[in-house]
Parts: structure tokens; C-alpha cells; sequence
């Protein structure tokens, strides 16, 4: 079962005070739901730095080695729900399926996900399951820089800054 929670607000702003002392101004509404674990507020917006990556390492080796990432789950109640299955959300490359197109200058690169263990997650499809304990639980990643073949073939990685947006989303079943 998914739980969510929504919180819509609806406020009416006029000039005229009039219209500011009409019943119902603002409505306001939400769900209120029971899930086992709460997400850490260090883990709601994170940036992982990915350094100066070296053309040429792309070139000898395709990807760069790791960045690791953590997303932390806190006073987690495994009676209200043993797993968790988390999935990450974002713009797919048209050259690496499966990776994060980047932004910025840099071209021929994307970025990569991947489980603590090296198991490649792949945006927009992937969802990993992952066993609950009580109390907190920290779940490891990585994201590595990878080179399309066809920008290797014909030298063609671009240098320059790049940054990628990802989204996850946590399900509890």
C-alpha cells in the first residue's frame, strides 16, 4: 500500500478588504497516515559532489569509481511494516539508458546509480527492496560519471560543469 501525504492551501489575496472578509478564505486539507519509519531531514535534500573527473579516465575506463550516499530512515517500527522499496525518479540519457542526463556544459557523460554492493539501479524503473529494523536504518548508494560508448569511439566528451536532479520516492508495502 502507498502512503502519501498532501497538503493543499488555497489562499485568497485581494486589494479590497471586503473580499478578505468573506467566510472560507482559506481551505485547507490533508491526510494524516501511519508509516514505520520517518525520513531524516539530512537525507530530504542532498548534494553529492562529484569532484573534477578527468577526461581521460573516462576514456581508459568508462565510468568513474564511486561517490557514496546515504538516505536515512529514523524510529522505524517494524509493527506497523517490515520493508521499505525506494525508487529514484529523474531524466533519463538518450545515450546511457538507465542514467541520469547531466546539465551544464560537459557533453557525453551522465550519471549512474548503484546499490552499496555495486547492483546497477537504473532510474525510472528500478525499485529496491530493503528490510526494516527497529529503530534507524541507513540505506547506501553511489553515483559514478559514466561515458557513453559512441562519445569514447569518437572522442567526443565534451569538458565543462554538469549537475543532475534526482527525485526518490520510499513505499512502504
Amino acid at each position: 500500500m502507498l502512503y502519501r501525504m498532501i497538503f493543499c492551501v488555497w489562499m485568497l489575496v485581494g486589494v479590497n478588504s471586503v473580499s478578505l472578509a468573506q467566510d472560507h478564505n482559506m481551505y485547507l486539507h490533508g491526510e494524516l497516515v501511519e508509516e514505520p519509519c520517518t525520513l531524516s531531514m539530512a537525507s530530504v535534500k542532498q548534494t553529492v559532489k562529484l569532484g573534477n573527473v578527468i577526461k581521460n579516465t573516462l576514456y581508459l575506463h568508462q565510468r568513474t569509481h564511486s561517490y557514496g550516499f546515504s538516505i536515512v530512515l529514523e524510529e522505524c517500527d517494524i509493527s506497523l511494516g517490515n520493508s521499505v522499496e525506494i525508487g529514484f525518479r529523474g531524466v533519463e540519457d538518450m545515450q546511457q539508458p538507465g542514467l541520469l542526463a547531466v546539465n551544464g556544459m560537459a557533453e557525453g557523460i551522465a550519471i549512474g546509480l548503484e546499490t552499496e554492493d555495486g547492483k546497477p539501479l537504473e532510474i525510472n524503473k528500478t525499485v529496491k527492496s530493503y528490510l526494516l529494523h527497529d529503530g534507524s536504518r541507513t540505506l547506501k548508494f553511489a553515483a559514478y560519471v559514466s561515458a557513453s560508448e559512441v562519445a569514447i569511439e569518437r572522442q567526443g566528451i565534451v569538458e565543462g560543469d554538469f549537475t543532475a536532479n534526482v527525485a526518490f520516492t520510499l513505499v512502504y508495502p
